[in-house]
């Protein structure tokens, strides 16, 4: 692509943040951009408050030219994250899925093929995961006690989605493969889990046990899927917990566990934050939650998807349908 198409393109996007990179670099793709020059391309669209798909769009043609200095980079890369973090992206963007086949995503990736062979106890935050925390969490989200949204940043950093447990939200981000999408929501209704089982920890154990029921769950429906983010320490948790040792709790699992912390501890992503409190200290709303889930998993532990011979519980019938009415009454939220 030469200059001119490139203008032509960014300017089809959005044209203010064309014209501005346009000043910044006189219309060439190939001039040096620093870290001022950056901002001033950046910033205006995000004190809006808003980003559209098509500035997101944008915002990634600029990200990903080969004119950003080091400086500009890590303006951008900070920009970025900071739009995600303060939800500007999903105000320009957002959908609620609402529907069977708005959530199709959402079932496929919380089925047994995915979901079945999560069994191991956390060495971190000792809480237990089980198939029937996910099928308690996608009761939740159809009972509307957790909503879905998917935005579209344009896969600005790779950023697949995210659980806000304060919302009792968790957002898709449009552009990811299919199985790259089921391991991220594997990984974000870990979260919900935690959440919903106030869970008190810190930020690199509860991490670690979402990669590792994201791993189980992707290389348990592919043995060849190779997009982990920590791929050895992952494969590596994921095999003892099949051969029953992470729920022993013995000496190999435990050491597998703390090499994948080592390693989230390590990345830019988690170093600031690894050793953070996880665990609200809203009492009421987090007992609100407790109350909520216990009446979800004791409608859909997994034994009971299982002899009814059905991995969706809208094929349990009139009581999966007394459920979600006895959910929706409790709680008032």
């Amino acid at each position: 692509m030469d200059d001119r198409e490139f203008f032509t393109k960014l300017a089809s996007l959005d044209r203010g943040i064309a014209d501005r990179w346009k000043r910044a670099t006189g219309g060439r793709l190939s001039a040096r951009v620093g870290e001022k020059a950056v901002e001033a391309i950046v910033i205006p669209v995000l004190l809006t408050k808003k980003v559209t798909a098509s500035q997101a769009q944008a915002l990634a043609m600029v990200f990903h030219t080969e004119g950003l200095n080091t400086e500009a980079r890590i303006f951008m890369v900070t920009a970025i994250i900071a739009a995600y973090d303060n939800d500007i992206f999903f105000a320009g963007s957002a959908k609620p899925l609402i529907t069977r086949d708005d959530l199709q995503p959402i079932d496929a990736a919380l089925g047994m093929a995915n979901v079945g062979k999560i069994h191991f106890t956390s060495p971190g935050t000792g809480m237990t995961y089980a198939p029937d925390l996910y099928n308690a969490i996608r009761g939740l989200i159809y009972a509307g006690k957790i909503r879905v949204f998917e935005a579209d940043a344009a896969l600005l950093l790779t950023r697949l989605g995210n659980y806000r447990g304060d919302l009792n939200r968790i957002v898709l981000y449009k552009g990811a493969a299919p199985a790259a999408r089921a391991e991220m929501i594997v990984h974000e209704v870990t979260h919900a889990i935690q959440d919903w089982r106030n869970l008190d920890s810190t930020v690199k154990f509860i991490e670690a046990d979402a990669y590792i029921a994201g791993a189980v769950a992707a290389l348990g429906a592919n043995p060849d899927y190779s997009f982990l983010e920590y791929k050895a320490e992952q494969t590596a948790a994921k095999e003892l917990i099949l051969d029953g040792s992470a729920a022993r709790m013995d000496r190999a699992w435990t050491e597998a566990y703390a090499n994948l912390v080592k390693r989230i501890e390590a990345t830019p992503t988690y170093r600031a934050t690894s050793n953070l409190k996880f665990g609200g200290a809203d009492k009421k709303g987090r007992a609100d939650k407790a109350t909520l889930f216990k009446d979800a998993l004791a409608y859909f532990k997994a034994d009971n998807i299982f002899a009814a011979a059905v991995d969706d519980f809208y094929q349990m019938g009139s009581d999966a349908s007394k459920y979600v009415k006895r959910l929706l009454a409790l709680g008032g939220k």
